[in-house]
């Protein structure tokens, strides 16, 4: 073993230059600017055993195969100060593959990280390829570890622009998508696309509109222990879904979403505290603009100070469309503006455990396609459900039935401590108003948040909990707080 360890310290560490004006030629050895290679995928076959640095110089590469990176290997662009960037780019002479294919999607990639690679970081480069000739994506790891994609763009790819596949300690940061699924691959297409991630993050990138294909912006399955932050979804479909059975810590927090999170387990997932997780996946500090804001159903699933302010006619801001789900699901201290037919919908299948307090909510005009605040067509659909605490305000011009009245629904609902203004069919325990007290406030763009006016005001001191994720400061009602801002850090522009 000291024997191998001493070796180890010995292997070579060398830094290898790329240039547009390089050759690739076995008489050169890289090793310095005048001796640079002409390729990324020529410079890793020529990489000595040891910790290498692949510098690339700003110009336009055009590349008819796969760069295979090894481990402790890093990969640094020229990063983008104005028209100063390195370009890979592919050829229209690679050949593509007529079906997408596991095989297919590790080959015909511009970058190929080793499988069980360790200590890779590729930075500051512009990864393409063409929409009349895509190749499968930009980066593809498999059973990769302690990898970093920095301050990268991604553009026209066919199915990804990174993929991650059995990977951990990942953290793809800064990163830029546009058009990088422009077919659908099954159910594995995405601008980003993983499978069985553990311990990584993704955080500052931003996801571009898709004009076709999968529609993903994050595409994944199967997390433990990982986040998606700070991140900007523009696409107007899926802003991510993770639709998988084993889901441990999944955190999505701090983003803008143009799109739908869609966490869909049919079944009831495994329990994420035997993980020593307190969630399977928690939806917090997010601003969300889709009317289809989130798609369950999903067991120990929490929701909370988020801002969903709907822009989107004719959704609901949860929907189950199936599966038998224990719970419990969580939704708290959110501001919710401008729901449209409901705001939590059953369509088919079993909701149980089912926890909505303390959020305000305020509800549009919907014409012709209102329906009852919390939806399901029978009791049999729905189990134990508790609605106590929030602030509820129905537009003046269409009244709102809270819920049901009919098939049992009401029996499996406890709804208490409400203030509900112009919506109807409220049981006892609640208070009926016509002025939610409410003020709103100017938070930095594009949060908001809503406070009571005074300390008097029907939302202060009324809830049953004593104290709250607040420290028991000001009201318990409502997602809001006297003298006490909805505002979060959002994402970097």
């Amino acid at each position: 073993m000291l024997e191998c360890l001493f070796s180890t310290l010995l292997l070579a560490t060398s830094t290898v230059f790329v240039s547009p004006q390089g050759i690739d030629s076995a008489e050169r050895d890289g090793l310095s600017k005048a001796t640079a290679f002409a390729s990324l995928p020529y410079a890793c076959e020529r990489l000595k055993p040891g910790r290498n640095t692949i510098r690339v110089s700003a110009g336009v590469y055009q590349c008819d195969r796969a760069a295979v990176v090894p481990s402790d290997t890093e990969i640094l662009g020229a990063g983008f100060h104005g028209k100063q960037f390195s370009e890979l780019s592919a050829s229209p002479r690679w050949k593509l593959s007529a079906e997408a294919a596991e095989e297919t999607l590790d080959k015909e990639s511009l970058i190929v990280i080793r499988r069980d690679a360790q200590n890779v970081k590729i930075y500051g480069l512009l990864l393409r390829s063409s929409g009349e000739h895509p190749i499968s994506g930009g980066v593809t790891m498999t059973h990769a570890e302690k990898i970093k994609v920095d301050t990268c763009r991604f553009r026209d790819f066919r199915w990804f622009g990174i993929r991650a596949l059995n990977c951990k300690e990942i953290e793809i940061a800064g990163c830029s998508f546009r058009h990088c699924s422009l077919q659908k691959f099954k159910h594995r297409s995405g601008q980003i696309l993983t499978r069985w991630l553990s311990d990584s993050t993704i955080h500052h990138c931003r996801f571009e509109p898709m004009p076709s294909g999968g529609g993903y912006g994050y595409k994944g399955g199967g997390h433990t222990n990982v986040r998606l932050h700070d991140n900007r979804f523009l696409p107007s479909y899926f802003s991510i879904e993770s639709p998988h059975e084993s889901e441990f810590g999944l955190e999505i927090d701090h983003n803008e979403l143009n799109g739908a999170i869609s966490v869909p387990k049919g079944g009831q997932g495994a329990d994420p505290g035997k993980r020593g997780h307190e969630y399977s996946v928690r939806i917090h500090h997010n601003l969300m603009t889709d009317s289809y804001a989130i798609e369950g159903p999903r067991n120990h699933l929490r929701v909370d100070h988020n801002h969903i302010r709907i822009s989107k006619v004719g959704g609901r801001v949860y929907s189950q469309f199936g599966g038998t789900n224990h719970g419990p699901v969580t939704f708290d201290h959110n501001v919710i503006e401008n729901v449209d037919r409901s705001i939590l919908w059953i369509r088919q299948g079993l909701a149980e455990k089912v926890l909505f307090e303390a959020n305000t909510v305020f509800v549009a005009d919907a014409p012709g396609r209102a329906g009852p605040l919390f939806s399901a067509y029978s009791g049999e659909n729905i189990n134990q459900w508790t609605i106590r605490d929030n602030v509820i305000v129905a537009s003046w011009n269409q009244p709102r039935q809270l819920l049901n009245t009919q098939r049992g629904v009401p029996k499996k609902m406890s709804i208490q401590n409400n203030l509900l203004v112009n919506v109807t069919d409220a049981p006892e325990g609640n208070e009926v108003g016509t002025w939610p007290g409410f003020q709103r406030g100017d938070a930095a763009k594009p949060w908001g948040y809503f406070s009571s006016v005074s300390a008097r005001g029907p939302t202060v001191d009324r809830g049953i909990r004593d104290e709250d994720d607040f420290g028991g400061e000001g009201p318990d009602i409502g997602a809001a707080e006297y003298g006490v801002q909805f505002d979060v850090v959002g994402p970097r522009r």
